[in-house]
């Protein structure tokens, strides 16, 4: 008869192995309560798959002891104990620094859900070898799921993945790193592991573009691939092979892999950078050389590791790194991202201390490709349902109202005065004295008022109230605008026509289907729908115009576009004929308008066939367009408007509004010197002219011609 597996308890507390004693029944386990000399004998039976053992203070020993302990057995060793929160954490870091697979707990972190899942046998992947991974890579059994990045804050729309290498087998079922890295990295196939992962998450960026959600792909690069040129050379190709903005990729590298700033990895890293892409540290905060690194190599992101975020709710040490780490990140220019954000508790910890974006299981576990969109639209919903959440609005507003009463100079004994937006204090205005009306502007639901007081507030700071005050008027200015900003889409609407605006580096341009949406929807037969559409894109500092595989076909003069063969949109107007007559005439087109700025302005006509899209125009642009007349403004805006008076801008997923200098904009009778959300059910009013802006809607077409149905 087998003997049943063995858990071996080195502890004085009853109440925790009356717990360990009762799963064990129930999962067909034998306990063994064991002095200490005992247990490396126990710990040696092939049964063994835990030990329980009682961290105490004063004994220095007991570290000695466990790391000889882990060594000799094949046991999960557990140590529990009633030390203090640093305490546990200083022992995590030096058994990390050894390499030693001990886990440590507090008291209260141990159950025996965890104990379960420390104790499950290995999974397919035991007994893999070189052989069966190299051909796993060579069949094309390796592919990625992908796990999703979210911006904290509910009115910022900006989208990510981290792609996470798997291996779906045959035979074994689905493989997880653990199970195949190591011996990846023993066996030098590490290099064809990740471009495995490569090209199957440039394929699925792809599949996402045609599915209408632009997001930014973050590609993990083992320490030892920036020791070799190769690696280099092969992603760079795969990029040219995919077509890939490399804006849109981060490439995640740990501390470790950076090498503290050596010739090569500082040289890779480098070229990444000058060719665009972001570059992120992965773990920040696990290294010995994290200002080093920061100081040396030109990243845009660090990630907080982990460890300190799972203890930010019961750690004051681990909150003051974080919020040490977020104040030092944003001095320097670089975007925030926690790991391991397991609640909702942490996960509006992490939002009040000004992180950018999140991942982990809160969000979401990794997913297929497949499920990435759906996942991320419900997400959208969800935070755009918060955002217009009255309660949670009120919650955050009156939160950082009460901030703004208090003071953290004891010896500051100033009382603020309430008053009405009509008031003024007597003298120069300050900070203090403009932020008195801010109570009632907000109460009273008057949001554009209150930011436009809020934007006073913060110009009129004194040099005393710059580092207590303004930071807090910073904050209560970043809620408001997260609270109007309406997305990257909107309509200018005039007397004169309408304009269709739309922020992005990618739009599908045709008929709406259900396998795919179509950013400018426009609902003519002539243009195909869904994955036949056309589409417009960035890459590589311009346009490009690639046809989907329409039916009746897209062409530039005598050319047609070939499906999967862009061609580039040239300065001024470009007119693409949609299908052909009999006679060679076109019966619908599409006309670009490209400025100097890099906007672009779409414009739809029917043969013989008046329509809406006559008064209408789409502007597409990635950056920002300028309104005015100067040589970079657009021209569906010139009309009626001086010279360079405002900018639109695309930032973090939605359209702003920028008055150059010596220019203001009004949105629904407040004004405004610097840049403000696109505000939409509002009245803008810059250089002379108005438009009520609107959400984006839809073109509607008169009856046209019956073309052959694509």
């Amino acid at each position: 008869m087998t003997a049943p597996p063995l858990i071996v308890s080195n502890h004085s507390d009853e109440a925790l192995n009356a717990e360990i004693a009762f799963w064990a029944t129930s999962a067909n386990f034998a306990v063994k309560n064991a002095a200490r000399a005992e247990l490396p004998a126990l710990c040696a039976d092939a049964n063994a798959r835990a030990v329980i053992f009682e961290l105490k203070n004063h004994d220095e020993e007991a570290l000695d002891f466990l790391a000889k302990l882990s060594a000799g057995t094949k046991a999960k060793v557990i140590a529990v104990t009633a030390l203090d929160q640093k305490t546990v954490s200083s022992i995590r870091r030096l058994f990390e620094a050894k390499a030693l697979n001990i886990f440590v707990l507090e008291r209260a972190d141990f159950n025996t859900r965890l104990l379960a899942d420390l104790t499950r046998p290995a999974g397919n992947g035991a007994g893999l070898d070189r052989d069966t991974l190299s051909r796993a890579i060579a069949d094309g059994h390796v592919i990625a799921h992908y796990q999703p990045k979210v911006p904290f804050q509910p009115g910022i729309e900006r989208y990510g993945v981290e792609a996470l290498c798997r291996i779906q087998h045959p035979e074994r079922g689905m493989l997880y790193p653990d199970s195949f890295i190591p011996l990846a990295e023993a066996h030098g196939l590490l290099h064809d592991l990740t471009d495995a992962v490569t090209v199957h998450a440039f394929r699925s960026l792809a599949q996402w573009d045609l599915q209408g959600l632009q997001l930014r792909l973050a590609l993990n690069i083992a320490p030892s691939l920036l020791n070799d040129m190769t690696w280099y050379e092969k992603f760079q190709a795969r990029c040219q092979e995919f077509q890939i903005d490399p804006g849109r990729i981060t490439v995640e590298v740990t501390e470790s892999s950076s090498h503290g700033g050596k010739a090569l990895a500082l040289e890779i890293l480098s070229r990444l950078r000058l060719k665009g892409f972001l570059l992120s540290i992965d773990d920040f905060g696990t290294g010995f050389s994290s200002l080093e690194t920061l100081y040396k190599l030109p990243f845009g992101e660090l990630k907080i590791d982990k460890g300190f975020v799972f203890d930010i709710q019961k750690s004051t040490e681990a909150r003051a790194l974080i919020e040490s780490t977020v104040a030092l990140a944003k001095k320097l220019g670089l975007k925030v991202c926690a790991e391991g954000v397991e609640s909702e508790a942490v996960f509006e910890a992490l939002r009040e201390l000004k992180c950018d974006d999140a991942q982990g299981y809160y969000v979401s576990k990794p997913l297929p490709a497949e499920r990435v969109v759906p996942f991320l639209e419900e997400w959208r919903s969800k935070c755009r349902a918060q955002k217009q959440n009255p309660a949670s609005k009120f919650a955050n507003l009156h939160a950082l109202l009460g901030a703004l009463l208090t003071t953290d100079d004891e010896e500051d004994d100033h009382t603020v005065v309430l008053s009405s937006p009509a008031a003024s204090a007597p003298g120069k205005e300050t900070g203090t004295t403009a932020a008195a009306a801010l109570p009632a502007l907000v109460m009273s639901g008057n949001m554009l008022k209150a930011l436009e007081q809020v934007q006073r507030a913060i110009a009129a700071c004194t040099q005393a109230e710059v580092a207590g005050l303004r930071p807090k008027l910073e904050d209560l200015r970043t809620e408001i605008e997260c609270g109007l900003a309406g997305g990257a889409t909107a309509e200018l609407i005039s007397p004169d026509g309408t304009i269709k605006i739309l922020g992005g580096n990618s739009f599908i341009i045709g008929r709406q289907a259900s396998n795919a949406k179509a950013d400018i929807a426009i609902p003519c037969r002539w243009l195909s729908r869904g994955e036949k559409n056309l589409r417009l894109f960035w890459r590589d500092e311009r346009w490009l115009l690639e046809d989907l595989g329409s039916t009746n076909g897209h062409f530039l003069g005598a050319q047609r576009l070939l499906p999967g063969q862009p061609v580039a949109l040239n300065p001024g107007k470009t007119r693409l004929d949609v299908g052909r007559m009999p006679d060679g005439s076109a019966p619908a087109w599409l006309s670009f308008e490209l400025d100097a700025g890099g906007a672009v302005a779409i414009s739809f006509g029917i043969a013989g066939n008046p329509s809406e899209s006559d008064q209408a125009v789409w502007i597409v642009f990635q950056g920002e367009v300028a309104l005015g007349r100067s040589p970079d403004s657009a021209s569906f805006l010139a009309a009626g408007t001086a010279d360079g008076v405002a900018d639109i801008l695309l930032r973090d997923g939605n359209l702003w509004i920028a008055p150059r200098a010596g220019h203001s904009v009004a949105l629904s009778g407040a004004r405004f010197s610097q840049r403000v959300p696109l505000v939409l059910d509002t009245t803008l009013e810059v250089g002379g002219v108005s438009w009520q802006v609107g959400a984006l809607t839809a073109l509607t077409l008169e009856a046209a011609p019956v073309a052959a149905s694509a």
